[in-house]
């Protein structure tokens, strides 16, 4: 009978939490938040690091022409988390005029979603590329040279010149820059968001919302990595 009153009294000590196991939960708590700090100085150091790189002012834009935030997207076009991130990415530009996007095309996905960068970057030496870009994200399935093409010739771009422009020099190294970066970076999948000391990755259902907070402190705190 005693042996089962022990038994009782230490299952119930268990479970109401011992000072041994309150001491275990505060080292595990401690560790955590040592963790989570030294990730922030650790992307902190390389987003300042890497800052003019990312807020290049030949990269592809949306939103404000004379921001008071700057946001970075790495995608591709052939990504589908991407085209969904997208609508949100848009809802959040349109709350937030004030806000530039800045667009770092990483073109991984193979031979595809390189031509498609190419015809993209060339397509800025004629004429703003927003609605282009927003065209090829609503896209469904695979995105190629030749749907790239299609739709720029009904925007009203010279497609010969696109052509040519995209074969020049110029616009492949422009593609490794913005690969280098996000290797840099370690950056190794798509889409991620930038916005100040803050890395954002994948389509989260509350995309807007995040992104709103990050435009929100940079407004109110500065920002000295971006």
């Amino acid at each position: 009978m005693l042996a089962r009153h022990l038994f009782i009294a230490i299952v119930a000590a268990c479970a109401i939490g011992s000072p041994h196991s309150a001491s275990f939960s505060a080292d595990g708590d401690a560790v955590a938040k040592f963790r989570a700090e030294e990730q922030l100085a650790w992307d902190k150091w390389r987003l300042q690091k890497q800052k003019s790189a990312l807020y290049d002012a030949n990269s592809l834009t949306l939103g404000a022409t004379q921001p008071k935030v700057r946001i970075v997207e790495f995608f591709d076009y052939n990504c589908p988390f991407c085209r969904r991130a997208q609508p949100r990415l848009m809802e959040f530009l349109n709350k937030n005029p004030d806000v530039q996007i800045i667009l770092k095309d990483v073109a991984f996905l193979g031979k595809n979603s390189l031509a498609v960068a190419r015809i993209m970057l060339a397509a800025r030496k004629q004429k703003n590329t927003a609605e282009l870009h927003n065209a090829l994200m609503d896209q469904k399935g695979l995105t190629t040279e030749t749907i790239a093409l299609d739709i720029a010739g009904i925007l009203g771009f010279d497609i010969q010149r696109l052509k040519k422009d995209a074969e020049g020099g110029d616009i492949q190294a422009a593609i490794e820059e913005t690969q280098n970066l996000a290797h840099e970076l370690r950056f190794t999948s798509v889409p991620i968001f930038v916005g100040g000391h803050t890395i954002i990755s994948g389509a989260p259902e509350d995309l807007t919302e995040m992104l709103s907070s990050i435009a929100e402190d940079i407004r109110k705190n500065g920002c000295y990595v971006c």
